[in-house]
């Protein structure tokens, strides 16, 4: 602790402590440096003094060294204003809101957006593109947004449709080896396997053609799994008595073509081709 002479009241009065700032270099503080001043143009004084005594606005103010600079820098702000976009707010109105959202782009109806089929069937995409643009209206999407995400979404319809396409057909050339391999020990014969795979494809067609669900075998891929098919052609004959069977007793039918068609009827043999 230092002390030192209090020269005001007299020789012998020491004070400890509070010493003097000391000078900067010699193991004291830099005292902190005074903000400088700004610097206020000349017709700051021209202004209300509660105006001129606003230390925030004063500083805002500063920089424009004339009033031409302030109504300048003013004008160029209004127009700015003008053509800003202004975020709806709960008091906005229904046009104001409408106002709004036409100046992002998008339009005042869903069917209004332009969305291209890109080589795609227009008929076939006709609902994917209703729903779409619908969807599209009610997030707000501007036209270009909504074109740019529909052609986003084609795309990747096109790649799923190839690798579907791709897998089916993988399937669909693995079917006849399979149906062959299930039916090669009850009928050795390539002709006769043949004719009895041709056979039971014939009872299946036109039963799901009477039950309307052949297209639910294709959508759902066991049109091409040759087990299930010959399992539903044993279901279909084995649950349907007459319809193409035509002999009774042991006795075979006129036109037995032995093998697969055993006992199957003129009418049979007609839908099958032979």
């Amino acid at each position: 602790m230092k002390i030192f002479f209090d020269i005001d009241n007299g020789i012998d009065n020491l004070i400890p402590g509070n010493e003097p700032p000391a000078e900067p270099g010699k193991g004291g503080q830099t005292p902190p440096a005074e903000p400088p001043k700004l610097e206020v143009p000349a017709w700051h004084s021209q202004l209300p003094k509660e105006m001129r005594e606003n230390a925030e606005l004063t500083g805002r103010i500063s920089g424009f060294k004339t009033i031409a600079d302030l109504t300048n820098e003013f004008i160029k702000a209004d127009d700015e204003r003008k053509t800003a976009l202004h975020l709806p707010t709960k008091d906005s109105t229904d046009e104001e809101v409408k106002a709004f959202f036409t100046r992002l782009g998008v339009p005042e109806k869903a069917e209004d957006y332009a969305l291209s089929d890109y080589d795609l069937d227009p008929e076939a995409i006709k609902k994917s593109k209703e729903i779409f643009m619908a969807a599209a209206h009610k997030s707000a999407l501007s036209k270009k947004q909504a074109a740019n995400m529909w052609q986003s979404q084609v795309a990747l319809y096109k790649a799923v449709s190839q690798l579907n396409e791709a897998a089916q057909q993988k399937v669909k050339d693995a079917f006849e080896p399979q149906y062959n391999k299930l039916l090669e020990a009850e009928y050795p014969e390539a002709t006769e396997r043949e004719k009895a795979i041709k056979g039971e494809m014939a009872v299946v067609t036109k039963w799901t053609q009477e039950q309307g669900i052949g297209q639910k075998l294709i959508d759902s891929g066991l049109v091409y799994d040759a087990e299930f098919m010959h399992k539903l052609a044993g279901y279909i004959k084995s649950n349907s008595p007459g319809q193409f069977i035509q002999s009774k007793g042991n006795e075979p039918p006129k036109n037995n073509h032995g093998g697969a068609f055993d006992n199957y009827s003129e009418q049979f043999l007609k839908a099958v081709g032979e």
